[in-house]
Parts: C-alpha cells; sequence; structure tokens
C-alpha cells in the first residue's frame, strides 16, 4: 500500500510541476513560510484553557488545510507519514529485527539488476515490500524505535563479519557471508529509502571497513 502511495504522490509531483508550475511553487513557499513562522514565532500569552483551546483549534485547522493542498500536489512523503497513534510498545526494534532476519535468507543479490530478488518464484513476499514495509512501520512509532533497530541491525552484521574470520570451513563461511551481505544490503537500502544522512549510518556501522572486508 505505501509503495501504490509513493507511486501515486510521484505522479502528481511531476503533474503539478509540469502543469500548474505557479501554484505548485505557491505551496511550496507557504509550506515553507508556515514552518519557519512555527520555528521562529514567540511563545504566545496563554492566560487560561479556554484561549489555550481556541489557539490550539486555529492551528489545528491551518496545518489541516496547509496539509490537505500540498497532499493533492503530491507534496508529502507517505513514508514519513504518521497513519495510527498507539501507546509505547515494548520490545517493537526487537521483534521487528527478528523478522527482518527471519525473511531475509529467502532473498538473494542478483548482480544484473543490483537488488535483492526472491530465491523461489513462488514466494509471495518482495523485498520493495519488507523494505517499504519496515520504514514506514517503525515510522508510526517513537524515531528511538528506528534508531534501535538499527543498532540490532548494525550490530548483528558487525557479529557477522568477525564470527567469519574464526572460522575455517569454507561452505560453512560462504553460507554465512551470504546471509550478511543480505544485511548489509538491506541495512544501506533502509538508510538511503529513510533519506537518513551516511554519517548517521556511520554511527552505527563502518560500512567503509565492511566493503574492504568484501561483505
Amino acid at each position: 500500500m505505501v509503495i501504490i502511495r509513493k507511486m501515486i504522490t510521484t505522479i502528481l509531483s511531476t503533474s503539478g510541476r509540469i502543469c500548474s508550475e505557479k501554484l505548485f511553487r505557491s505551496l511550496e513557499n507557504l509550506n515553507n513560510s508556515v514552518i519557519n513562522d512555527v520555528l521562529n514565532r514567540p511563545q504566545p500569552q496563554i492566560n487560561n484553557d479556554e484561549d489555550r483551546e481556541a489557539f490550539e483549534q486555529n492551528e489545528c485547522q491551518m496545518f489541516t488545510e496547509v496539509n490537505k493542498l500540498m497532499s493533492m500536489f503530491g507534496m508529502a512523503d507517505p513514508l514519513q507519514k504518521i497513519y495510527i497513534t498507539s501507546d509505547p510498545i515494548d520490545n517493537l526494534p526487537l521483534f521487528m529485527f527478528f523478522l527482518v532476519n527471519y525473511l531475509l535468507p529467502t532473498f538473494q543479490m542478483d548482480k544484473n539488476l543490483g537488488i535483492l530478488v526472491k530465491k523461489k518464484k513462488d514466494e509471495s513476499l518482495d523485498y520493495s515490500y519488507l523494505l517499504y514495509g519496515s520504514i514506514s512501520f517503525l515510522n508510526q512509532f517513537h524515531n528511538s524505535n528506528t534508531e534501535i533497530f538499527l543498532a540490532y541491525m548494525a550490530q548483528y552484521i558487525k557479529s557477522g563479519n568477525f564470527h567469519i574470520s574464526q572460522i575455517k570451513d569454507s561452505k560453512t563461511q560462504a553460507e554465512i557471508k551470504s546471509e550478511i551481505a543480505n544485511n548489509v544490503i538491506f541495512f544501506e537500502d533502509f538508510i538511503r529509502t529513510s533519506g537518513l544522512d551516511n554519517d548517521y549510518a556511520e554511527g552505527f556501522l563502518p560500512l567503509s571497513l565492511l566493503k574492504s572486508s568484501n561483505i
């Protein structure tokens, strides 16, 4: 569903830039103005609960209208959008870590396409579903869940890399190396697709060291 939303957003954004460039630029400026206003405005003087409620209602109405207009022109990222709200869930990053590592071995690297593809054609899960679904799901909760998930992935990759260096059996080494390679690819794709900085990724995992180790 997120992938379909992403495609629709791209089409709307491209059409808006080509067919209604002035309106598209106006919405961009409006959005930037609202963000700057929120970040730089002085704190309002609120003396009672009635004033606070009226202020929040006006703010919410403005944000809703701006968001509606921007969505109509594809100026939104479905991956970053929050669709649900819930109370904090214990061990959510650990659950996602186990789920991803359970599914990653069902994929293999296609050197012609440069992406992970299904090992068996009858498998129902596609790699893009796993990647986009993981990002979108984690974004529904506090961003600390994503940080912890990435930390789990990074530690697993580093541990696997060390384990490979200790194994002398070539067959076992190749199997573990293939599994860790899938994790590295997923980690890099997760960072890139989420729009996170490379410096942020390096804080979890020195990818340059893994590349030098031929992972």
